[in-house]
């Protein structure tokens, strides 16, 4: 594992770091429990942009 600041630095906080870098974007993370139940990012799949989709319920509602 990795230190920060002489702190151990997790699979999660890892993640959470390569996630920031990918906003807006669409991807897939592999995952794995180590063998001390620790989860663990094994691979970040990008796939592309995402484009966020309007909500249409409140308009169907005021046709109603």
């Amino acid at each position: 594992m990795s230190e920060k600041g002489g702190q151990r630095i997790t699979a999660i906080e890892r993640l959470q770091l390569r996630l920031r870098s990918l906003k807006g974007r669409v991807v897939i993370v592999y995952m794995q429990i180590d063998k001390n139940g620790e989860p663990e990012a094994i691979a970040i799949q990008d796939i592309g942009r995402s484009e966020r989709l309007r909500d249409t319920s409140d308009r169907i509602n005021e046709e109603d």
